[in-house]
């Protein structure tokens, strides 16, 4: 594993694997649920979800169809430390995915049609996990460790 400190302040971790064909890029944003305001709870997971919505360059939905059509992955998630954006493609496409990472990173666009589906998107997440069990405990231990934070 090296860690390259670059010159925007990113940290690079590259892990090489030459066993594989494959090459994941994963962004971790050191901000998740716990940063969030009080009044605005959700605010870090409903953005995760606007980073595929569209962007600058790639309009709604286009990453996930441009990933799919180059026979890759990718996927996001939002915990209370961190949010993380993850794309897999065969190895000589990783210049596809840091250029849709990048793209999304600096000109990410909220246009409103999206905004309002995605917040039902979110809600019924919510309905879903608050009806699961296991979903429902985890929320509950977060809540009496973390509080509001």
């Amino acid at each position: 594993m090296h860690l390259v400190e670059l010159s925007n302040g990113l940290t690079a971790c590259v892990v090489e694997d030459r066993r594989t064909s494959l090459v994941t890029t994963a962004l971790c944003y050191r901000v998740g649920t716990r940063d969030e305001p009080s009044s605005q709870g959700g605010i870090a997971h409903f953005l995760e979800h606007m980073m595929f919505k569209g962007s600058q360059r790639y309009g709604p939905g286009e990453v996930d169809r441009r990933t799919q059509a180059l026979g890759g992955t990718n996927n996001a998630f939002t915990s209370h430390d961190c949010t993380l954006y993850e794309f897999s493609f065969a190895s000589d496409r990783w210049v596809e995915a840091l250029t849709m990472e990048a793209d999304r990173m600096a000109a990410l666009t909220l246009e409103e049609i999206e905004v309002d589906a995605e917040r039902a998107v979110i809600l019924e997440e919510i309905s879903q996990a608050e009806d699961d069990p296991w979903d429902a405990l985890e929320m509950e231990v977060r809540d009496r460790f973390y509080g509001d934070h």
